[in-house]
């Protein structure tokens, strides 16, 4: 056997029969003076070497089998050196170590017609018939096996689909040169079947590839991130062509929300800016804010409306509902009023929305004595106490898909709001609840 390293030829056969013969490994020791751990490794590395080399025998086609029984049995012949073997065939010294224990072992067979490790002289027929469909010439076989004149054998369609398969088991395995000596092609048909057998996947198994792709994604990836993911996998498409495979087969990304245009009430109905971002009060009920916001939950959109008042930041009223309208903020208004009767001269702060320039809300601020006030057009710094609150407020109650009801969703956020009036203290309260906060300041004055 042809190695670099390790044991003789003669050292590892003596040492193989006498473990086949039953002695032991120290047995062997004393008989041929090597140590007993140095024997059991050559027996291990010889064992798994035979392993792999019945591997890859039996995953090899028998055209393949034939080349490897040539090569082998021509070289030994010759009496090539393994740097020669390399040189003239372009392998790798383990590929040709399998090869060759793979011969020993009379696991490549063989062949039914030796083939001379010259290279051969033999004219080929000119009248060489051609198969009209699905069939090449290739090359007689000359060299170790290897093809030199492309005018003599005729392989059948069925032929080249092994060697395609061949070709890419073998891709993970050799070199692109050792490649083209074993499966018997020729650089530019290797290339242009590599490419053949790397055809688009079909349509089916795309959108299947991008449905897993989406699942994994937690339904967050649209269509550019899918392309990316897609080409990591080797399938390259367009993004106008994944955007319209995701929209045909339902891939839409739900979290991000929609907004939606509302037609502007009139001018006289805004008011000024009274609050004018001084965002401290001295009591409570001086100055309140009020705003709403949007949640995507499974079952639908929700909208919630809280007013909040800025000396403690309590909420001291608020309502849910699946429609955006005045309807809602009717009912706000009335928890309020329940609350607290007496609205007179209580400031409340609010953007420009068409729900705080309806006909309800004008009414209910004349008829009680509200002092109106709204922000900026389209400045949010002007009332951002109550957006940092609902930023925190979604923050703190998750990812949304858990809740699967309406009622899941409501007592959720009926008991976060509880804690965080009553339980959550903040710094800007000196480190005191809300309630404690406003009860603090009931027993001062």
């Amino acid at each position: 056997m042809l190695t670099k390293k390790g044991p003789s030829e003669h050292e590892l056969e003596t040492v193989m029969q006498l473990r086949k013969e039953g002695f032991s490994y120290t047995q062997i020791a004393v008989i041929t003076g090597i140590k007993a751990r140095t024997v059991k490794e050559w027996v291990t590395r010889a064992r798994k070497k035979k392993e792999a080399a019945a591997t890859a025998a039996a995953s090899m086609p028998p055209y393949m089998r034939r080349f490897a029984f040539n090569v082998v049995s021509g070289s030994r012949a010759k009496g090539l050196t393994l740097q020669e073997i390399r040189t003239r065939y372009g392998f790798a010294a383990h590929t040709y170590n399998l090869w060759e224990v793979a011969y020993d072992s009379d696991l490549l067979g063989e062949p039914k017609k030796e083939i001379s490790m010259k290279k051969s002289t033999a004219k080929t027929s000119e009248t060489a018939p051609y198969h009209k469909q699905g069939s090449r010439q290739v090359p007689p076989v000359g060299d170790g096996g290897l093809p030199h004149n492309a005018q003599a054998v005729t392989y059948e369609a069925d032929a080249l689909a092994e060697k395609d398969r061949e070709i890419e088991r073998l891709k993970a395995e050799l070199r692109k040169k050792e490649i083209l000596l074993a499966v018997g092609v020729s650089r530019s048909t290797y290339f242009y079947r590599v490419k053949k057998f790397a055809q688009p996947v079909k349509r089916a198994a795309i959108i299947l590839m991008m449905k897993g792709i989406f699942e994994r994604g937690k339904k967050s990836y649209g269509h550019h991130t899918m392309t990316r993911e897609l080409d990591k996998l080797g399938v390259h498409l367009n993004r106008k062509t994944v955007y319209k495979i995701m929209k045909e087969n339902g891939m839409v990304v739900d979290i991000r929300q929609k907004r939606y245009h509302h037609s502007k009430a009139p001018e006289s109905a805004t008011a000024p800016n009274l609050l004018d971002q001084k965002f401290q009060a001295d009591a409570p009920m001086k100055k309140l804010v009020t705003d709403v916001t949007e949640f995507v939950l499974p079952f639908g959109r929700m909208y919630f409306s809280p007013i909040m008042d800025l000396f403690g930041r309590r909420i001291l009223a608020w309502s849910l509902s699946h429609s955006n309208n005045s309807a809602m903020i009717a009912q706000m208004l009335a928890a309020l009023k329940e609350r607290c009767p007496d609205l007179s001269g209580v400031m409340i702060h609010s953007d420009q929305g068409v729900l705080y320039k309806s006909h309800m809300y004008l009414d209910f601020a004349q008829e009680n004595g509200i002092v109106r006030s709204m922000s900026r057009r389209g400045y949010c710094y002007d009332n951002s106490v109550i957006e940092s609150f609902f930023g925190r407020m979604k923050s703190e109650l998750g990812d949304l898909r858990q809740y699967k009801t309406e009622e899941s969703f409501r007592a959720a956020l009926e008991q976060w709001l509880d804690w965080n009036d009553n339980v959550r203290v903040q710094r800007g309260l000196g480190y005191k609840t809300p309630a404690e906060f406003v009860a603090e300041y009931m027993i001062n004055h």
